[in-house]
């Protein structure tokens, strides 16, 4: 018997699994898809993610979403288009993106409406279709932002209330203004490798090795 679609929808077409740090979040995958726009961290209680919304016969739009884990209440939260979301502060009120329009520059936008944050133009390399740390992340207590710039990583304690760091009005022009910041932490000089943990002295490392085989085939 044939199905029915809801072609009304967006289709998250992978989902997440269960984050051991931050309980009621999930962990996505990073990849970027030919139907959707790319899936990251959600929080709380729900994921947040990039889609293609299907209008009919309408051309599709990436647009990001937010839905509770259960499945309820899916609403947009971010009108602006052809975003790429990387990860959702523990308030779930922010959330960091890659504007292609600006490509390589780091935005933070607000959940639910508002004008964008500039973090730092160029800091890091665009989002491609292999996994990579997010550029700008949390510690689940919210004690800790960890921004990547270029290929170093830092951790930048933050006001009780406040998801963001000092931010300068064009963002940050360098690595070394990051590194300024009151109580700013090097956590690596190998940021393109490295997803922070719980607080800046736990954080998993990629470590990446090629194996190669030479063989002889017989021309005959």
């Amino acid at each position: 018997m044939p199905t029915a679609i809801d072609k009304s929808r967006p289709k998250a077409t992978r989902f997440g699994r269960p984050s051991p740090q931050m309980p009621g979040s999930c962990i996505t995958s990073h990849a970027s898809s030919e139907r959707g726009a790319g899936y990251r961290v959600a929080s709380p209680g729900g994921i947040v993610f990039g889609s293609q919304k299907h209008a009919g016969n309408e051309e599709e739009t990436p647009s990001i979403y937010q839905i509770k884990e259960d499945g309820s209440e899916l609403q947009k939260v971010i009108k602006t288009p052809f975003l790429l979301p990387f990860a959702v502060s523990p308030d779930g009120r922010w959330v960091p993106v890659m504007d292609p329009g600006a490509w390589s520059a780091l935005m933070v936008y607000p959940a639910g409406g508002g004008a964008p944050i500039r973090v730092c133009d160029g800091c890091s390399k665009p989002q491609g279709i292999d996994p990579m740390p997010p550029p700008l992340s949390w510690s689940p207590d919210a004690r800790f932002a960890y921004l990547k710039f270029a290929t170093s990583a830092y951790a930048i304690p933050l006001q009780p209330g406040r998801m963001l760091p000092p931010i300068p009005p064009s963002g940050f022009p360098s690595k070394e203004a990051v590194a300024a910041l009151p109580g700013a932490q090097l956590v690596s000089d190998d940021g393109d490798n490295v997803y922070p943990g719980p607080n800046p002295s736990v954080y998993a490392l990629v470590k990446k090795t090629t194996q190669r085989n030479i063989y002889r085939v017989p021309v005959r």
